[in-house]
């Protein structure tokens, strides 16, 4: 390999796939994180702190802002073109939660030593990056139709849902002295990723006189959890990285770091060999459960027992240890990354106050901290996620043996004793002499007149109609082009030179900000998303109520998922046993409606929802709020389930 093949390649991260370094990161941070402690610090007041919030129960309408497309409209057209071809459709999704990320550091130039692997004592003082995630979401869909054509008729219902959880605190505090070289730092995580997801379907089909009415239901989860994950860098040698935020690389500075350049993109990256050390312990928890019940599925054809698809499987395995490993770490930035007309130095503006930045490309959280958390996680997981994919293996190959589906026998036991192949079962033809091997015939002639009956009517014809009169509807609610494309949005980075640390981002479409703080001479885009950028005290504040939050009750209350249209369109299976009380009278029930009593206050805020106010009566303070509002939401979400 040549000298310039080699610095490509060893920069390839730093340009086109940059990006997806930093997403990579993300995705491994959540995907390994949990627990319902919290190693988050309150902050400090001096700290600089930025993040984003995102409702995703405005993201239809954020949806319809950026591409033109009506969810709701696209809905009311599929109902309409099955209406026109003579069968009922209706459908409908829910999405409600909340996802907030903030980054928090700040400095402590306290007196304080730390020692290398080698014994050696540095006088230094602590730099401190928070990293706190959350995310909850919660999201429903339903559909019911009905077809008939004479004495034919297929009817389907069907509901899914998908909840889905993330939580991480992680606190990293690093060792450096006054001219941020790096002596070592230390790490401190605790989160939880877990995904639950599951459907019901029943179909029913009446044809050639004949009858099949399938049902299934199946539930999901798989979840990683880190109870406590602590560990330490030790360095061999000093390491110097943070110098590439403090200003613009060139072709000389590179070479005597011994770092790679690339002129065209002001793009610098360097690894660090024999960088040191990491050594610590951790307690995590990997889980999962799955569910199946069917009935009603026609398993006679291929003589299998319906019994078998009424499974129950869960396991969980908790594993505790310690790790020691070397200490892998890469380092870079790109200058270069503009967005017109962000570029180069900027002037953010952050609480009143101008601050002057640098934007390029470069993680929001230290180098250091990115590969602490990956190598970190990755030893809390590996040992507990490899034990439970084993049982879950052990688990579904003892059930696939037990209900014949493995496919391991190639002999059919006839009734009389004798042995056969088994793909001679049911081929129409008595091989074991005494039909046993033929039990098939019978049902798949049922099934075939079912299907004969099915295609004699207008079912195809019906299905063609409502092709060609949706893709008509949806012309006008559906645009050959997006109104706005999200590829063509340019992402950067801001970083104060002067501390080499990252303040803030922004989010650029057509030379406006749609997303991130106030730049001087730049205006913001005319599409408002709800997108929520925070820094300064707005993200402090919005931090502070998100640490202590760190279930799916509170992040997608249940409460705010209002699934009254599904309830319509599915009918009250969907919600068995529901409680039809309506307080106020206004012809919806309470369990729809957001203010029971018409008091003015929602229900998640009322800490007596189903009583109208007195002349005494007062709005209650945000902790009361807060208490009733997740154990009202943690009552509807088990009655939704």
């Amino acid at each position: 390999m040549s000298q310039d093949d080699s610095e490509d390649s060893r920069l390839a991260p730093l340009s086109g796939s940059m990006n997806n370094k930093g997403l990579v990161i993300a995705i491994s941070i959540l995907i390994s994180v949990s627990s319902l402690s919290s190693v988050a610090a309150d902050g400090q007041e001096e700290s600089t702190i930025w993040g984003v919030s995102y409702d995703w129960s405005h993201f239809e309408g954020d949806s319809l802002n950026m591409t033109g497309v009506d969810v709701n409209e696209v809905n009311r057209d599929m109902k309409d073109a099955a209406d026109y071809a003579g069968f009922s459709l209706d459908y409908d999704q829910v999405l409600t939660g909340t996802t907030q990320f903030f980054v928090e550091s700040w400095d402590d130039s306290g007196d304080y030593t730390v020692t290398d692997v080698n014994g050696t004592s540095y006088p230094v003082s602590k730099r401190v990056t928070e990293l706190t995630i959350r995310h909850g979401s919660l999201a429903d869909t339903g559909i019911a139709s009905n077809w008939s054509d004479g004495n034919e008729e297929i009817e389907l219902w069907s509901s899914a849902y998908q909840d889905t959880l993330a939580v991480i605190n992680a606190n990293y505090v690093e060792f450096v002295d006054e001219d941020l070289v790096v002596y070592g730092a230390e790490l401190q995580m605790d989160g939880e990723l877990s995904i639950s997801m599951g459907f019901d379907i029943e179909v029913g089909v009446l044809a050639a006189n004949e009858s099949l009415s399938p049902e299934i239901s199946a539930d999901a989860s798989l979840s990683f959890s880190i109870a406590n994950m602590t560990s330490n860098w030790k360095v061999f040698d000093p390491v110097d990285y943070h110098f590439m935020l403090e200003s613009e690389p060139t072709d000389e500075s590179a070479g005597d770091a011994d770092a790679d350049f690339s002129e065209d993109e002001l793009a610098i990256g360097k690894e660090y060999e024999d960088a040191g050390h990491i050594e610590g312990s951790f307690s995590s928890l990997s889980s999962y459960s799955l569910e199946l019940s069917a009935s009603g599925v026609p398993t006679e054809e291929v003589d299998i027992d319906i019994d078998v698809f009424n499974i129950a499987l869960s396991d969980n395995i908790q594993d505790d240890g310690v790790f020691f490993e070397e200490m892998t770490l890469f380092a870079g930035a790109m200058w270069g990354m503009d967005c017109p007309p962000i570029m180069g130095s900027e002037t953010m503006v952050s609480e009143g106050s101008e601050i002057e930045v640098q934007c390029g490309l470069s993680p929001p959280i230290p180098w250091g901290m990115a590969m602490m958390m990956g190598i970190s996680m990755f030893e809390s997981f590996d040992s507990g996620v490899e034990q439970l994919f084993d049982v879950m293996s052990e688990q579904i190959e003892k059930w696939a043996e037990e209900s014949g589906l493995s496919g391991d026998s190639d002999i059919f036991l006839c009734d009389n004793g004798n042995e056969i192949p088994a793909d001679w079962e049911n081929d129409g033809e008595d091989d074991c002499g005494d039909g046993s091997d033929e039990t098939g015939p019978v049902a798949t002639n049922k099934y075939e007149k079912m299907a004969d009956a099915l295609l004699d009517s207008n079912l195809n014809k019906t299905m063609e109609a409502f092709a060609d009169k949706l893709e008509r509807l949806v012309e006008d609610n559906i645009p050959s082009e997006p109104i706005y494309d999200l590829e063509d949005a340019c992402g950067t980075m801001f970083w104060r030179t002067s501390d080499s640390r990252v303040v803030g981002m922004a989010l650029v479409l057509e030379g406006r900000i749609i997303l991130g703080p106030s730049i001087n001479n730049v205006k913001d885009h005319p599409v408002s998303l709800n997108i929520e950028y925070l820094d300064g005290q707005s993200a402090r504040e919005a931090k502070s109520g998100t640490t202590s939050i760190d279930e799916m009750d509170e992040m997608a209350p249940a409460s705010k998922h209002n699934v009254e249209e599904l309830y319509r369109i599915l009918g009250p299976k969907y919600i068995p046993e529901l409680d039809t009380k309506d307080t106020d009278g206004d012809g919806t029930i309470d369990f729809f409606d957001s203010d029971d009593d018409n008091d003015g206050v929602s229900d998640w805020e009322d800490p007596e929802p189903t009583e109208a106010p007195g002349e005494d009566s007062a709005v209650p303070s945000p902790g009361l709020v807060a208490v009733l509002s997740i154990l009202a939401s943690a009552a509807i979400l088990s009655s939704r389930r």
